[in-house]
Parts: C-alpha cells; sequence; structure tokens
C-alpha cells in the first residue's frame, strides 16, 4: 500500500488519529524504537466541538476544520486525495437509552452525506474504518452505509468488540466496520487489471438516495478477535501512581472553578493555590449526592486494583449519577463487600471516581505516569496525550466518554483493513 493519507471526521480529541499511528508502530514488545511500517498523515481532521478541538490541538498541533460535515463538497475532499478515511459519527442516533431516531435525527446529517459522496469522488477512499455503539448495527444508517460499499466494490467486516478482548480491563462494546475497495485490494496483492472507473458526473448538493438504488445486505457480525494479543492486565497496571491525600468527607467534590493539571493560580487571585485535583485523590471522592437516593451500589460497578474488568464509562462518568462507570475500591479490602448502604460504602470501601488519566489510559490512549516514567500504553513515540490545563475535569470525563479505545482501532486498521499478518 502507498503512504496513508487520511481524512477523520467526527475526530473528537482525536483517538481515531492516535489509533492509526499505533497501527503503524513495531508491535515487537523486544523492539526499543518502534518501527513505522508506512509513513503515514492526517491529512484533515473535522469536528465541530470546540472543546474537543482545544484537546486535539493540545496533542497534535494542528486544529480540526471546525465545519459541518453535511457542508462537505465533491471538490474539497477530492483535493485530499485520502485512501484512508476514519469516521466515528455521533452516537446519539442508536444509543439505547435516546429515542434511536436513526436517519430522522439532525445528527446523522454529517454520516449520511458522507455516504452519499464516496460514489460521486474521483479519489474515493481504498479503506475505511467506523466505529459506533452497539445498536448501530440494525440500523438504517448503517444499511445505507454498506449498500453503498456493496454497490461501490468495497469488500467490508463488521465486528463487536470490546478492550478486554485485547488485553485491557475494560468492558467497551463498540461496533466497527472496516473495509477495503477491492480494486485497492488487487493491485495491492500485484493485480492491476481491474481499475477504477471514473465516476458519473452527479449533483452533490443532493444526499437523497432512492429506496430503489439501496439494496439488501445480510448482517454478519464477527464477535471474536482472531489476531495475537497481551494477556489481560489488572486495573492496576491503569492507575495513577503519584495520587496522595485520603478520601475524606469535607472535600468539595470538583468545585466548578477548578481547573485540572499542574498546580496552577487562581486568576482570581493570583496569591491564591487551588487543589492540585490532578495529585489529590481527595478531589475524585463520590459526593453524597451521588449515593443518598440510592439503596444499593451494584457490585458490578465497585472494582479493586487486582480486578480485571471494568464497567463501560460514559459520558456522565464523574457528574451525572451511578451506572456511568466504575468506582475504584481503594481500602476495605479484608472487609466483607456490603453495598446494601451506599453512604457506608463509599466510606467503608474509600470508593473513588477513576481519574481522568486512568480512564484514558483505559481507553488505549498513549499516558505516561507522571512519576514512574513508564511508557504510553499505546507506545506512540513523540505523541503521548495529555489534557490542556484549561480543560475542566467534567469536561475531560465528557470527552473521553464520547472517544474510543485506541488499541482496538489500531488491531482493526492493521488487521483488517490493511491486511497485516
Amino acid at each position: 500500500m502507498p503512504a496513508i493519507r487520511a481524512l477523520e471526521f467526527f475526530c473528537g480529541i482525536g483517538g481515531l488519529h492516535y489509533g492509526l499511528l499505533l497501527s503503524q508502530s513495531s508491535s515487537d514488545p523486544a523492539s526499543n524504537e518502534p518501527a513505522v511500517a508506512r509513513a503515514c498523515t492526517v491529512v484533515e481532521a473535522y469536528d465541530i466541538n470546540h472543546v474537543t478541538n482545544a484537546i486535539y490541538t493540545h496533542n497534535f498541533g494542528v486544529r480540526p476544520e471546525q465545519k459541518a460535515i453535511e457542508k462537505l463538497t465533491v471538490k474539497e475532499l477530492d483535493a485530499f486525495k485520502a485512501n484512508l478515511w476514519l469516521l466515528s459519527p455521533p452516537c446519539q442516533p442508536f444509543t439505547r437509552g435516546g429515542k434511536r431516531l436513526d436517519v430522522q435525527d439532525p445528527r446523522s446529517k454529517g454520516l449520511l452525506h458522507l455516504i452519499s459522496l464516496i460514489p460521486k469522488l474521483s479519489h474515493p477512499p481504498t479503506h475505511v474504518l467506523l466505529e459506533n455503539v452497539v445498536n448501530f448495527e440494525t440500523s438504517q444508517s448503517r444499511n445505507k452505509l454498506v449498500s453503498m460499499l456493496k454497490q461501490e466494490n468495497y469488500e467490508f467486516e463488521e465486528w463487536i468488540l470490546s478492550p478486554l478482548q485485547f488485553g485491557i480491563p475494560n468492558d467497551r462494546k463498540r461496533y466497527y466496520l472496516t473495509a477495503r475497495k477491492k480494486d485497492a485490494v488487487d493491485e495491492e496483492n500485484g493485480d492491476a487489471s481491474v481499475k477504477l472507473s471514473d465516476p458519473v458526473p452527479v449533483d452533490d448538493k443532493n444526499d437523497s438516495t432512492a429506496e430503489d438504488e439501496q439494496i439488501t445486505v445480510p448482517l454478519n457480525l464477527k464477535m471474536e478477535w482472531p489476531h495475537p494479543v497481551k494477556p489481560l492486565d489488572a486495573l492496576s497496571s491503569y492507575l495513577d501512581s503519584h495520587l496522595s491525600g485520603q478520601i475524606g468527607g469535607s472535600t468539595p467534590h470538583m468545585p466548578a472553578s477548578s481547573l485540572i493539571g499542574s498546580e496552577t493560580t487562581d486568576s482570581l487571585n493570583p496569591n491564591s493555590k487551588r487543589k492540585n485535583e490532578a495529585t489529590d485523590v481527595d478531589a475524585l471522592k463520590i459526593p453524597e449526592a451521588f449515593v443518598k437516593k440510592r439503596k444499593f451500589i451494584s457490585d458490578g460497578y465497585v472494582v479493586g486494583p487486582a480486578d480485571k474488568k471494568s464497567a463501560c464509562f460514559t459520558k456522565a462518568y464523574g457528574h451525572h449519577g451511578i451506572g456511568a462507570g466504575s468506582f475504584l475500591q481503594t481500602k476495605g479490602f479484608d472487609v466483607p463487600k456490603n453495598l446494601d448502604d451506599p453512604s457506608a460504602a463509599v466510606e467503608t470501601y474509600g470508593l473513588r471516581f477513576f481519574s481522568p488519566m486512568e480512564v484514558a489510559r483505559l481507553h488505549g490512549f498513549p499516558v505516561k505516569d507522571s512519576q514512574a516514567d513508564s511508557e504510553p500504553v499505546g507506545k506512540v513515540k513523540g505523541k503521548e496525550f495529555t489534557f490542556p490545563a484549561e480543560s475542566t475535569l467534567i469536561q475531560r470525563y465528557r470527552v473521553l466518554g464520547n472517544s474510543l479505545n485506541v488499541v482496538v482501532v489500531a488491531g482493526l486498521l492493521k488487521y483488517a483493513v490493511f491486511g497485516g499478518k
């Protein structure tokens, strides 16, 4: 395959970008320096969220194009001559707890527009990866996507996979689609007898697809990952080693004015120091408001450092009730677990939230431990993931909850998209 030129749609904080970089790094644990298999460049990234765009810019040094994807034209996309499209479209039209409006949801416009554009491009992508929530596989949006891919001579696979299958102790099942244009596969295999035909001129302002043009493609989900992975780690490998302090009942929980990062000075009072919530474990205490109306805490949402599974972290984690991700037990390991009294359980077992950087590690982002000076989880050299100082704790939890798992994306790109061995 030639050098990778990628377009990253709905880029968020850059999980797809990190996944691409990781997919092209050496998987040989004996190698100290990752060997890049192919030159790869994200030629443009798109997202309309200014918070995620700031985080993306902080880590990659380039700002995503803050433009509605449904406004993109054939001319604009053809100019990039991108051979890889990475997509993580909004999940709200398909989520189990939402209205599931699917193609009728305005947030589906961007994806539907891209589906309509691919047949019109002079330089369509030869490789595609899409990520979304479970339930996307039964949607009309999926049907439109795979019908188009089939008609445009792509071979594709559909997956439901969890990081647990990749050696990461976090259960975050997601739908993935991986696709390769058959013409490109033939050329990669040395058979250039089949060439891409020139597209028929069409109006790129018309996104509608006639029902009689759409074909039915049976769903054939792959639920197992057939390639080698590392052994499943314990959660202790993903925890911050530099947190200090004791869980207590008097510490205010995530004051709205607080910034997270290195110790910083309050902009309204230059002589006052804010609590460093990146290193003080008290800032991660579960507030009384979270538990006072609960009759119990589900055992599945309380995990310890030795456990090898944690619940999916959603965008509500840390600021909107229970059920948005696991709590970490920090003491009381010799006490029989009783979660029938949530308030008592918080104190007895020292329950706290996972920190944003711990969640980021569990999502496969290349995060170093600031004290241990360990290698980033993803081992993407020179691309360590951090948050800009101005991002708040709630913002960090929200963007991570809307993100994806970098290691799963890297595996799919390496083996299913690029056909690695």
